[in-house]
């Protein structure tokens, strides 16, 4: 097998695709020739290598390169790699501007044709949603002043968002109706930027 292929998929938890395999140098006919032996189909073009363990990350690397267009790890998986509450590793969660597949079991797909390049980083190498879009998205899915209050704090603490940067992504979505907004609306209206980070009141076990 080729070897520059492996080493990519052990450095992504044995997870790769079926652009990853041909831009490595393999032909069509020997992508075909290994599937159901020494790859296992996860999604449509996208495999791991047989006997490699299931994990989290290589789950979510999956989902994301199923998707045909531009995709990333959102919602709860995005809180879970966030270490924000809320966050669960039980599901896989993932935003795209389209999607192509039927849903499946522990799968969760949310369609955005707003999701743009600028909405999306990088977190142990696996493309999320930014700090901020993950506010929005939370609110819409928990739209309780509490939760939220919580979340904000969290991610604070943990510098992943500024008064500056919350404001300006929330200016993108206000007005659009999304649900959860008047709740977040209310949490940054409380939000002084002069005063520190309180102490936290919630870990993730």
């Amino acid at each position: 097998m080729n070897r520059e292929l492996l080493d990519f998929a052990a450095a992504h938890d044995g997870v790769f695709t079926r652009k990853h395999a041909l831009g490595f140098g393999l032909t069509r006919r020997e992508i075909d020739s290994r599937l159901g032996s020494a790859w296992k189909s996860v999604h449509e073009g996208v495999y791991r290598i047989d006997g490699t363990p299931v994990t989290l990350r290589g789950r979510l690397l999956a989902a994301v390169w199923s998707a045909p267009a531009l995709a990333a790890v959102s919602h709860r998986s995005a809180a879970f790699l966030y270490a924000l509450p809320g966050g669960s590793d039980d599901v896989v969660e993932v935003t795209c501007v389209r999607w192509r597949r039927s849903r499946e079991a522990g799968l969760v797909v949310h369609e955005s044709r707003r999701l743009a390049e600028r909405d999306i980083t990088e977190v142990d190498g696996i493309p999320a949603v930014s700090p901020e879009l993950l506010l929005l998205q939370l609110a819409w899915q928990r739209p309780h002043v509490g939760y939220l209050e919580l979340v904000l704090q969290a991610a604070r603490r943990r510098r992943l968002i500024t008064f500056e940067s919350m404001q300006q992504e929330f200016a993108r979505h206000a007005g659009r109706g999304l649900r959860g907004v008047r709740a977040l609306r209310a949490v940054l209206e409380q939000w002084d930027p002069s005063q520190r980070v309180p102490r936290a009141r919630w870990r993730r076990s």
